[in-house]
């Protein structure tokens, strides 16, 4: 029964390397436990350049099976199919975006690398150069539900065309830090479908504008995207239109020019409760649009400036919707907490967390929290 419930067991981050040595061991103990042990041996692969520590010792197996699967070699297509996650991460210098895949390219960073592994459902890429022919491979992964796309740099176009035809049923959508992406705008936004997706996460305006537009009468239940103080109607159009929403992040789009004039005051847009919202993370003038109470209970008021410098916002109406609340979870920046002491405002409050601004702020912690409750816990 151990040995079955070893099995049996789900590896999480921090153990997968001793679970997947374990599994190597009972995968040669007889042919039950191999047929038993291989499809969570292969369940999850990751390829990386350079190899991390943990991936040197098999690196030279895992390639030489790629190439097996390549060339369509029935063991390890077979192999292949069992893939359920699949890691590809590597630096690639951003000038190599502008020349072809070539015979030196390592072969995982090759676009259909993706149409080996059929039933993939979940898909990450980190650190590499995202083609079109990439792109377009990964629309035949028709049972892909999970797509993470960070820190990636995205080939020049030579031609526009009509996104093809996409079958994926993403539920949960990932676009950070991606620099060259506005092009392929329209096919990523092919990707996500209103009636599949349930958790959304871009940190790219253009690109979460698309999606927010493309999105009628989902039932995302997570949002966490920019806000860009000059468009903000094509967010709270969404919101109104999204009553499923449970967990929203908003942060707010560094001014180029240096005026933050146009975040010194709440938007004048009237928005419907959000009647299922748990968790909010927004700037302080977006609070008295977006909170109304009900039952949230997590609230961050760290904005993206405030790591930076401390906000000359002094206007208290902006935390009276607070007064009333059951948050029992509050993270705030420090010089919000020196001007407005805390306790006025979280009579259900439990945990509190004071963010110091990296550069400008200088008073000390005594000083900041001397005014709140002594009953809260400080983080």
């Amino acid at each position: 029964m151990l040995i079955l419930e070893e099995i049996a067991h789900n590896a999480n981050h921090r153990s997968t390397t001793a679970y997947k040595a374990t599994l190597s061991n009972l995968n040669l103990v007889c042919r039950l436990f191999a047929q038993l042990v291989t499809p969570k041996l292969f369940a999850r692969l990751t390829f990386a350049t350079p190899p991390s520590k943990e991936l040197k010792r098999t690196h030279g197996a895992r390639t030489a099976w790629l190439k097996q699967v390549a060339r369509g070699e029935r063991p390890a297509v077979e192999i292949a199919a069992m893939v359920k996650e699949l890691d590809l991460d590597g630096y690639t210098p951003a000038e190599q975006a502008r020349y072809p895949a070539s015979s030196e390219t390592p072969l995982w960073r090759r676009g259909e690398i993706v149409t080996y592994f059929p039933n993939l459902r979940n898909l990450a890429l980190a650190q590499m150069i995202v083609t079109r022919e990439f792109i377009v491979a990964m629309k035949s992964l028709v049972h892909l539900r999970s797509l993470t796309i960070s820190h990636c740099s995205f080939a020049p176009l030579t031609e526009r065309s009509k996104p093809p035809q996409c079958m994926m049923k993403l539920e949960h959508f990932e676009a950070l830090c991606l620099d060259g992406v506005d092009p392929y705008i329209p096919e990523l936004t092919s990707f996500v479908h209103p009636s599949s997706i349930r958790s959304l996460k871009v940190t790219e305006w253009p690109l979460a504008r698309a999606l927010l537009q493309s999105l009628h009468e989902s039932r995302l239940e997570r949002l966490d995207v920019p806000f860009e103080p000059r468009d903000p109607a094509t967010l709270f159009r969404f919101l109104a239109d999204t009553p499923t929403i449970s967990d929203l992040s908003l942060m707010s789009i560094p001014e180029t020019n240096g005026d933050a004039s146009s975040q010194a005051a709440p938007p004048k847009i009237s928005l419907p409760a959000l009647p299922a919202l748990k968790r909010l993370r927004c700037p302080l003038v977006l609070l008295p649009v977006l909170f109304s109470g009900g039952a949230v209970s997590r609230l961050s008021l760290m904005d993206l400036g405030d790591w930076m410098c401390p906000s000359t916002l002094t206007d208290k109406r902006l935390l009276l919707p607070l007064q009333c609340s059951r948050i029992r979870d509050l993270e705030v920046p420090a010089w919000l907490l020196y001007h407005y002491p805390v306790n006025q405002y979280g009579p259900s409050l439990v945990n509190l967390s004071i963010c110091f601004d990296l550069l400008v702020f200088t008073a000390s912690l005594e000083q900041v929290s001397r005014p709140t409750s002594a009953s809260s816990r400080f983080l």
